[in-house]
């Protein structure tokens, strides 16, 4: 009797079993199949991602050959105007002349030095014009003139604004014309800050810093 009550348990313990091992197999895999749907619905994703991040760069190539051909194009039209000279870029007295190689006392510094440009006064943001058609060569912080800003005229002449109050209104190979706004008028040109507000400004012919109102036509 013992024997067979003893055979009994160990069947039902034997059943028990194998039901929690084909459990366990049908756990397993379903758990396979889940992770396998989901790797496939991931890997869908990065399909999708991968050609929308390959289209992308055509349309920045494509924009890139637009934005050179746009700079381009004023070549001509910048050389035409080289008699009609250059407009003043912002309204205002001159406080500091340009000195060419003499030396000129600087309030700021406390010390003689030369100016190769002119100080324009005008109030902190008055608007700061393209004193002609070209193409922004280069925008910086200068340590000591403060945000600056180069424009290439294409025609031996270049212009340099600085003291300026933004390095974001204009970007660096952007087509600009002759009165078009540029920037405004800041107080960023620490060896300056001695004077009045204004826009230091350079008018450099061939290489060679030149007095900018012998220029001006207006």
């Amino acid at each position: 009797m013992k024997k067979l009550f003893k055979s009994r348990w160990l069947y039902v313990f034997l059943f028990v079993t194998a039901c929690l091992l084909m459990a366990n197999v049908f756990m397993t895999a379903m758990i396979k199949r889940n992770i396998n749907n989901e790797r496939s619905i991931t890997s869908e994703h990065k399909v999708i991602d991968t050609k929308t991040v390959y289209k992308q760069p055509q349309n920045e190539v494509s924009n890139t050959v637009m934005v050179e051909e746009e700079i381009k194009q004023p070549e001509t039209e910048i050389e035409e105007q080289t008699d009609d000279g250059f407009t003043v870029p912002v309204e205002g007295d001159i406080l500091n002349a340009f000195s060419g190689n003499d030396l000129v006392y600087s309030v700021t510094l406390k010390e003689y030095r030369v100016h190769k440009g002119i100080d324009i006064k005008a109030p902190i943001l008055s608007k700061v014009y393209a004193t002609a058609n070209g193409v922004v060569e280069s925008i910086k912080k200068d340590s000591l003139m403060g945000i600056s800003m180069i424009i290439d005229h294409q025609n031996g002449f270049k212009s340099v604004y600085s003291n300026l109050s933004s390095t974001d209104m204009v970007k660096q190979g952007q087509s600009v014309k002759k009165g078009e706004i540029i920037n405004g008028v800041g107080d960023t040109a620490l060896i300056e800050t001695g004077i009045d507000a204004h826009l230091h400004f350079e008018l450099i012919k061939d290489g060679v810093q030149v007095n900018p109102e012998e220029y001006f036509n207006e």
